[in-house]
């Protein structure tokens, strides 16, 4: 009876430290550029051909955003999410037509992005190294409005694509009092709700750990968009970049 309540106790202790809880908030400042190429039929009509958002719609350069990131952290699962979006304005002048704006026409452009992931991975620890398997979700909402100069015609292109990933984040500490996060996520999606395409987030992330409960991070993200689909009766075609650093702090406890 002994042997067997020292045994039961062994157990519950070892599940609990298996499943004892490190939480995680982050918040900072990111600035992301988006770049690539874009492409919007008439309506009823065949996709254009793909314009770079640079020149045609004069959008491109680094925008500053707020950026969040909370971890829950349950000793094998760890649960992440994190957010994060930008709008930007430009003039340009299309190349081709886009929509129902023939090319050559001045155009005033309005762009928001938007996106947040969600991944679920279980950390198997390497001595300093872990390497976390998983499956992901990054939500993408691209909001796009084209006018030309004139007021006379106009384009609105919205884009919002839930997508399932697989994942993996690897995580090296350094002394102690530093560590290494890398996450990449990657699928290729076959045409679901009129849209298909390819998909890929990358993140890498220093942390500087000067306490135990506070510390730094500064980071890079890349995502890709290679996507083509059909909106509102329009086709559109997507090859697109979003990137740039990120900075801040947060807690752990």
């Amino acid at each position: 009876m002994k042997l067997t309540s020292a045994a039961l106790l062994t157990v519950a202790l070892g599940c609990a430290s298996c499943y004892q809880l490190q939480a995680t908030a982050q918040a900072g400042y990111t600035q992301m550029a988006i770049d690539g190429d874009i492409a919007l039929s008439t309506t009823g009509g065949a996709a254009s051909v793909n314009q770079s958002v640079d020149s045609a719609f004069g959008i491109g350069d680094p925008q500053g955003s707020p950026y969040v990131r909370a971890q829950a952290d349950f000793g094998t699962p760890v649960l992440t999410v994190s957010a994060f979006t930008f709008d930007e304005q430009g003039s340009g002048t299309l190349n081709a037509q886009f929509g129902n704006i023939t090319a050559g026409t001045d155009v005033n452009s309005d762009i928001t992005f938007t996106n947040a992931k969600v991944s679920l991975a279980f950390d198997i620890p390497l001595g300093p190294i872990k390497i976390a398997p998983g499956i992901a979700a990054d939500i993408f909402d691209l909001d796009m409005h084209v006018r030309d100069t004139t007021g006379t015609f106009a384009e609105d292109l919205t884009v919002l694509a839930p997508v399932p990933m697989a994942f993996v984040r690897g995580e090296a500490d350094l002394l102690g009092w530093a560590g290494v996060v890398a996450e990449l996520g990657y699928v290729q999606v076959p045409t679901i709700k009129d849209v298909k395409g390819t998909f890929w987030d990358a993140e890498v992330m220093l942390e500087l750990r000067p306490t135990s409960l506070l510390h730094l991070f500064a980071g890079y993200r890349l995502i890709g968009i290679d996507a083509e689909g059909t909106v509102d009766g329009q086709d559109f075609a997507t090859d697109l970049r979003i990137s740039g650093w990120t900075i801040g702090g947060g807690i752990r406890f």
